[in-house]
């Protein structure tokens, strides 16, 4: 499924509730029970939308798309040597997790992505994709540096709004529209939600997956995941 149309009229806790756009309901959910808006008090996630979505989407395309896409050869062993050298500039009080090289890519975790996004892939990049890959890319990294930053966020909310319409857009013609997926797609609402709340960390995964192998420790078996989760709680409060 993709979503080309960048027109289309926005969906509204009322047209939700009212079940307008049937195709995209399975059932009513218990959530309308509550008295929040289920459109706008729902943003999206950049860490999965951006980091793990497009993100690793472009690096794909770069390192294992068409040939009319991907990197040279030669640029493509360039930038895993640049990754490298960068290491030795990166610490773990500065960031969560040190890059691993472009030949792992597979097993990259979302803080990799984001670091690739913010810090390293426009340094990386230069020279080695197409100039309007690079500058499509770019679009991208300084739209996003504007939503994380607190002091640009609203001020500049506008023109990050205009640079991933722009990011969108040219999706299509650079690698094909049935890649504008929900992930690509979405770029062009995520302006909004961080108008409502803020920089995109405040409501990111991010925060969250930190935790996850603590919760992940506190199951043995894959049977019951609730359950047992609740009562390592209960055990823990008591100590």
């Amino acid at each position: 499924m993709t979503f080309p149309d960048l027109s289309a009229t926005l969906r509204s806790d009322a047209s939700f509730r009212a079940n307008v756009y049937e195709e995209y309901h399975t059932g009513r959910t218990p959530l309308e029970e509550l008295s929040v808006d289920l459109v706008d008090q729902f943003p999206l996630d950049y860490m999965h939308l951006i980091c793990l979505g497009v993100m690793k989407q472009l690096l794909l395309f770069w390192i294992k798309g068409n040939i009319a896409i991907r990197m040279t050869k030669e640029d493509y062993n360039s930038s895993i040597v640049e990754l490298e050298k960068f290491r030795k500039f990166i610490h773990q009080r500065d960031f969560s997790r040190m890059p691993r090289s472009l030949q792992e890519i597979d097993r990259w975790k979302a803080s990799e992505f984001r670091q690739f996004l913010l810090y390293t892939g426009p340094i990386i990049l230069k020279n080695k994709l197409k100039d309007d890959q690079y500058t499509h890319f770019m679009s991208l990294h300084c739209a996003v540096r504007i939503l994380t930053c607190e002091k640009l966020c609203l001020e500049y909310n506008e023109y990050a709004k205009q640079l991933l319409k722009y990011f969108v857009e040219n999706f299509d013609l650079l690698y094909g529209p049935e890649y504008i997926g929900h992930n690509v797609h979405n770029l062009i609402h995520i302006p909004n939600d961080a108008v409502r709340f803020g920089v995109l960390d405040n409501f990111s995964a991010f925060k969250f997956e930190n935790h996850m192998s603590e919760i992940k420790n506190m199951l043995k078996t894959s049977n019951r995941p609730l359950e047992q989760f609740i009562n390592r709680t209960f055990e823990k409060r008591a100590y």
